[in-house]
Order: structure tokens, then sequence, then C-alpha cells
């Protein structure tokens, strides 16, 4: 009975564990990975001098890959 009482309370201590982590917010992700704050300048940069009209493809790719750079991290 008391390893049952045990398991659950290592049960309950893990679960309460992972939910309470903070998510980070993009800022403190790129402030945390510069590479990340870099690729989003690109992207911007990218955007504001209309590169999509000579490879849009490849800039939504790189939106993606970063998107999913974001997630990861």
């Amino acid at each position: 009975m008391k390893v049952k009482y045990a398991a659950v309370a290592l049960l309950i201590t893990t679960l309460s564990g992972c939910a309470t982590q903070k998510l980070m917010t993009e800022q403190e992700m790129l402030v945390q990975h510069p590479t990340l704050a870099q690729a989003k300048t690109s992207i911007e940069a990218a955007k504001r001098e209309k590169l999509a009209l000579y490879s849009p493809a490849q800039l939504k790719n790189a939106e993606n890959i970063y998107q999913n750079a974001l997630e990861q991290a």
C-alpha cells in the first residue's frame, strides 16, 4: 500500500513540475539565441526589399525554417 502512495506522490510531483514550466516569449528566445535574432532580421530585410518577387519559394522556406527553429528553442 505504501508503494502505491509513493508512486502516486511521485507521479503528481512530476506532472506538477512539468505543468508549471514557464514558456519563454519570442523576445526572450531571441535574446537567448542570437542566431534566431539574426535570421529574423534577415527575413524582415528580405520582405522590406521585396526579394520575394525574385524567389518567393525560398523566402517562404526561410520563414518556415525560422518558425520551426522558434518552436524548438
